[in-house]
């Protein structure tokens, strides 16, 4: 019996202390950690639920909503939500899903940058990765930092993310999984029990195995195709419309400026 699959080693990279403003050499300065950042509500339609993991309460999710990482996104048949990340990022989240936000968080910085849609670049260092239990995803992130991380995990499989436009699917029949990973473009890195690898634009991958009691992973088969799956692509296409409706473009975001006193810089969980 193949052992449970590993997750994804960027997921174990390092914090690195956000750039400040010159210091003299006998000053120590404290590297800046991630503290759990935002995510906004920008559409919802239908049932969409709001799970507090800890506690296990819930409350319908509504737009304009903001909330943080250690939460599970449920939706159900016919609705669908739209979330975006204060690094800049965006998810579409399908019907019939369940997905676990096990982790966001980021690094303070220059509120001169921007926020939520008029970022270009992720600002500062941040960790994200999402569990999806069941359903289907599509997202789209900024240009990351190159010592953020993005991860997907699911019950057979993992996936790494380093832009720009990529999706995720996972259908569930009793013990039996079926998981796609898929990339529009940017960089998509997987790994599975039975191998490991870098999707190329346009390509997906997907995967059948098994989870028993003890939660051992059997990868039963393996199809790599160049091609995504069969509505990705619109799903792609309505995220970029509405996260333009809910946020018309507007004139980039200025240049990030590293060299800012501590006390000018922001958290974003504060915003």
């Amino acid at each position: 019996m193949i052992k449970k699959i590993l997750s994804i080693s960027a997921i174990a990279a390092l914090l690195f202390p956000l750039a400040l403003s010159a210091q003299s050499s006998d000053q120590i300065v404290a590297p800046e950690m991630p503290v759990p950042g935002n995510i906004k509500v920008i559409i919802t339609r239908g049932d969409v639920t709001l799970i507090n993991n800890d506690s296990g309460e819930s409350k319908p999710l509504k737009k304009g909503d903001i909330f943080r990482e250690n939460t599970t996104i449920v939706t159900g048949a016919k609705s669908a939500c739209v979330i975006v990340l204060s690094n800049g990022s965006s998810l579409r989240i399908s019907e019939n899903t369940e997905m676990d936000v096990a982790e966001f968080k980021q690094g303070a910085y220059d509120p001169e940058i921007g926020e939520y849609f008029t970022l270009t670049a992720d600002p500062s260092v941040s960790n994200t990765r999402f569990n999806l239990k069941s359903g289907s995803f599509v997202g789209e992130t900024k240009k990351l930092n190159p010592q953020s991380t993005y991860a997907i995990d699911t019950p057979i499989g993992s996936a790494g993310i380093r832009g720009t436009k990529f999706g995720t699917t996972v259908e569930v029949d009793g013990e039996t999984y079926t998981v796609t990973f898929a990339k529009q473009e940017g960089g998509m890195t997987y790994d599975i029990q039975i191998e490991g690898g870098e999707l190329a634009d346009g390509e997906s991958i997907t995967v059948t195995g098994t989870v028993d009691a003890d939660g051992n992973v059997t990868i039963n088969n393996s199809e790599k195709l160049d091609s995504l799956p069969e509505g990705m692509v619109e799903a792609l296409e309505d995220l970029e419309t509405e996260t333009q409706e809910f946020d018309p473009p507007g004139p980039p975001a200025p240049t990030p400026q590293p060299d800012k006193p501590d006390d000018e810089l922001i958290s974003p969980a504060g915003n």
